[in-house]
């Protein structure tokens, strides 16, 4: 009689028994051949969600701002603000900043020099860099860059609207 076996079946048999019984399951390796298990979101669409996960927020954000920046009703007024607001966290969404501080950092860096400061070559090359931690990134930068550049930061930011970074319709 011909016996048809399984390769590999008596293994995963004997695995599973250690398993149950207590023993740790073995390490995943990854092996570039199979796909992956878990869904992977690219950058891009990780940013959308944070970024819609933001919308209704907006106006909270947009009263922070007015208080850490001290900004005046008649000078911003509401609609004015939450559309600053708006391409600010657009902004600050494209440059992976996440956190709260971050984010709150960003827009009033905005408020304070210009709000397309971050076009800035020692603004941007620092919001480029991918070796930072993902929390206090705003706070490093800060501490970082030279007391210097932000004088010429205000001085030559560009005038008007940024454009939005990121498209989240």
């Amino acid at each position: 009689a011909v016996r048809l076996r399984r390769k590999g079946f008596g293994a995963a048999k004997r695995n599973a028994a250690r398993w149950i019984n207590g023993a740790a399951p073995p390490r995943w390796r990854l092996n570039s051949s199979r796909p992956e298990p878990m869904l992977k979101l690219d950058q891009l669409e990780m940013q959308r969600t944070l970024r819609l996960n933001l919308v209704q927020s907006e106006p909270q954000i947009a009263d922070i701002v007015r208080q850490s920046c001290d900004l005046d009703e008649a000078a911003w007024p509401q609609d004015q603000l939450l559309a600053h607001t708006r391409r600010g966290l657009d902004q600050a969404i494209g440059w992976n900043l996440t956190t709260q501080e971050d984010v709150i950092g960003f827009l009033v860096l905005r408020h304070q020099f210009g709000e397309r400061f971050d076009e800035f070559p020692a603004v941007r090359k620092f919001l480029s860099r991918s070796d930072l931690p993902p929390d206090n990134r705003i706070q490093l930068m800060m501490l970082t860059l030279p007391l210097g550049i932000w004088d010429v930061v205000k001085r030559r930011t560009p005038k008007g609207q940024s454009t939005s970074m990121l498209n989240v319709g």
